[in-house]
């Protein structure tokens, strides 16, 4: 039976909540699943939008998620279709939607992890590389530098992901970020070294795909 949507979202709300439970001064998290917005006709629902007010001075934080199954991907009329969601998302979904910018952002296109959808994102890889090249959102998310007072360090982040929900861990094994293509490799690594990093199980479980795919 293929996996669905809602099934990560459960997986990832669960685990936004276990972080709360576990880590006392995380603060207090808002989960808002299917969480819609509006903007002179730029309309959407994001999958899930999680919002966490930290009680000490670390600035709050929004994590809106845009979930595609191995489905959604083979209605979509190809790459440059889901891109475009995920891009009006990260574009308007604050504009549009009554949720407060948080002090740090995350969009995340988090595609489940399945052998067919790992293949495509390895042929449409410089469509997907692209689309997190740019920054979209008008909201402004800078704080000081923990290491360098006197300069800014970027609170906004945008990448392309794997996660499984029935893997045993829901960490992702990110592929593109800030116009990074992980599957060419990073810091001297192979991608299958850093998809092995990011979630051992799942590295273990698509191997010979990812090996495959990795430079």
């Amino acid at each position: 039976m293929s996996i669905k949507e809602d099934d990560l979202t459960k997986v990832l709300i669960k685990n936004h909540e276990s972080d709360a439970e576990y880590f006392e001064d995380l603060g207090e998290v808002n989960i808002f699943p299917e969480a819609h917005y509006s903007h002179y006709g730029n309309r959407g629902v994001a999958d899930l939008y999680v919002y966490v007010d930290p009680p000490m001075r670390a600035p709050s934080r929004g994590d809106v998620y845009e979930i595609k199954s191995e489905a959604a991907v083979r209605q979509a009329t190809g790459p440059n279709e889901i891109v475009r969601q995920f891009n009006r998302m990260r574009e308007f979904f604050f504009e549009g939607s009554s949720h407060t910018p948080p002090g740090e952002v995350a969009f995340e296109l988090c595609f489940i992890a399945t052998e067919k959808n790992i293949r495509h994102i390895a042929d449409y890889a410089d469509i997907y590389s692209y689309a997190v090249s740019n920054k979209l959102t008008n909201i402004d998310v800078k704080a000081p530098s923990y290491i360098d007072p006197t300069r800014e360090t970027e609170l906004h982040h945008v990448f392309i992901s794997l996660r499984k929900p029935d893997c045993g861990d829901v960490s992702p094994i990110i592929l593109f970020s800030g116009g990074e293509n992980y599957l060419e490799g990073v810091d001297g690594s192979t991608f299958s070294e850093k998809a092995k990093s990011d979630n051992r199980d799942l590295y273990f479980e698509f191997q010979e795909v990812i090996d495959e795919i990795s430079a």
